[in-house]
């Protein structure tokens, strides 16, 4: 039901358009990983790396002379996940990292946005659970649930967030 919500709302907001294939596959993707992540504590290969792909293939469809913004986007957010994954070892695991380039390369820049997104909303969550007595501290959250979240939320409004942020600091 979720996803079909998703695909109305895509419909809705890109009409029939590149962009919305995109869309439809980053929410087809997004779904899965939150559902398996949510149940297994595991975001598949199988599922990350072809959307992977197909979400760069269709960005750089949508805009040839922009795709190294989208190269470096994937990199870039699976690199500062990586580096937070070192930094904290069984504090995230690589599924993340990887589904964070995923993000990059469906999203381009605005994944770094999915990313915060997802990391504001897990930590409010944790600190619900554990004020609940429901989760103890240093107990793990399935992060890809909020990834898959912030991923939705950034597809739809990222843009209007970033914008409305620069306004607030000045910068537009």
């Amino acid at each position: 039901m979720l996803t079909g919500l998703l695909f109305v709302l895509a419909a809705y907001e890109f009409g029939l358009s590149l962009a919305l294939v995109s869309a439809l596959v980053l929410i087809c993707a997004l779904v899965a990983l939150a559902g398996t992540d949510l149940e297994h504590r595991l975001l598949p290969n199988r599922i990350v790396a072809p959307a992977a792909v197909i979400g760069f293939v269709l960005s750089v469809a949508g805009a040839p002379g922009s795709w190294w913004i989208y190269l470096v986007s994937a990199l870039g957010v699976a690199g500062g996940l990586f580096a937070l994954a070192l930094a904290y070892p069984g504090g995230m695991g690589m599924g993340d990292v990887k589904m964070g380039g995923m993000l990059g390369a469906f999203l381009g820049p605005y994944a770094a946005l999915a990313v915060f997104f997802g990391a504001l909303v897990g930590a409010l969550a944790g600190g619900v659970l554990m004020a609940l007595g429901k989760m103890q501290r240093g107990s793990a959250l399935p992060f890809g649930v909020f990834l898959s979240l912030g991923g939705a939320v950034t597809l739809f409004v990222g843009q209007d967030i970033w914008n409305f942020y620069l306004r607030m600091v000045g910068g537009v």
